[in-house]
């Protein structure tokens, strides 16, 4: 009976996997363009709004592009659509917006995934910011 392929070495040359283990991932960097000012729909429900501007002010934002703010947005007014709807609600619409939002790391875990860690920042009495871990220790 063959043995399982789970080490770095056991892997077919030149898969992901294998590529990942010996750091060869190649990044290709560009330049960012100014983001566009897209303003939330005063008409949106409250929920949707509030996502908006959860989007907007999360420390996930600094990511964004404005391909993200289009989404965001397209997701909102899902989110909007969604909540507008009388009677029953469709479950399919609610995990593609779940889903949008996901891609967008609105979730701890979809921050985490993508290794990425905010820091929740407090200024003390005088005015001094810290971060929450430096309060609780």
């Amino acid at each position: 009976m063959p043995r399982p392929r789970n080490r770095s070495t056991d892997l077919a040359p030149g898969s992901e996997r294998a590529r990942k283990s010996r750091g060869q991932d190649k990044i290709t960097k560009a330049e960012s363009k100014p983001l566009l000012a897209i303003e939330a729909d005063p008409e949106w429900h409250p929920i949707a709004r509030q996502v908006w501007e959860a989007g907007l002010e999360s420390g996930q934002a600094e990511f964004y592009e404005s391909s993200d703010l289009s989404i965001l947005f397209l997701t909102c007014e899902g989110v909007d659509h969604w909540l507008s709807q009388g009677g029953r609600r469709s479950p399919e619409l609610l995990r593609v917006l779940m889903q949008n939002l996901n891609s967008l790391l609105f979730t701890e875990t979809d921050r985490r995934k993508a290794q990425i860690e905010l820091e929740r920042v407090q200024e003390d009495d005088d005015g001094v910011l810290a971060s929450v871990s430096a309060i609780f220790e």
